[in-house]
């Protein structure tokens, strides 16, 4: 399902975050306020997965303001179980990920007790989606890993969607819509997993 329409700017700092995964490997952030007018922040940690929060974004907190989140992904893959957590854990209201194929992941929560609860299973409904993924595919053994590394997070958040926990969309560049193509039913089984874990 596709992601919400994107604001013009947030059309612009998707394709600036991509290119900047693309160029330095890093994963990037850019906060903005829930009016998506205005920019609270833009930055890095200079690591490969994972940008923490800054003064600025804790002192729009201070003042009661929530943000939405859209970030790079260098990995490629969908929303991690960091991401899920600082919807549950700051006042962020949306969190997108951008991969370098032009894919866009989105969350949103939908219910925060049950998500809350789910997320403590979430590397457990990652392993049954990745046993699945590595059971059914004939893939080489390198090409395999890379597979399920890439599908895990996927078919976890897919089955939070479907226990009701968080809204999941995601909408697939042409890297993704080629994996999904292939596998789509082996997604789905692998969500099921995941499901029966969460």
């Amino acid at each position: 399902m596709p992601v919400r329409p994107l604001s013009s700017d947030e059309i612009d700092c998707a394709n600036t975050l991509r290119a900047l995964g693309v160029i330095t490997r890093f994963e990037w952030m850019a906060a903005y306020d829930v009016d998506l007018a205005t920019a609270i922040t833009f930055r890095t940690d200079r690591l490969p997965d994972g940008t923490d929060h800054d003064a600025a974004m804790r002192a729009h907190w201070d003042a009661g303001g929530s943000l939405i989140i859209h970030h790079n992904h260098p990995s490629d893959e969908s929303l991690s179980i960091n991401d899920w957590r600082a919807l549950l854990d700051y006042p962020v209201t949306e969190i997108f990920a951008h991969a370098t194929d032009g894919s866009i992941f989105f969350g949103s929560l939908l219910n925060r007790t049950s998500t809350a609860i789910a997320l403590a299973n979430f590397d457990d409904a990652g392993d049954a989606a990745e046993a699945v993924i590595i059971k059914a595919s004939p893939a080489p053994a390198e090409a395999l890993l890379g597979l399920a590394n890439l599908l895990r997070k996927h078919a976890v958040a897919l089955a939070l969607a479907q226990k009701g926990c968080v809204d999941y969309q995601h909408q697939s560049g042409q890297v993704w819509s080629n994996i999904l193509g292939v596998n789509g039913g082996l997604v789905h089984r692998a969500a099921a997993a995941a499901l029966a874990k969460l």
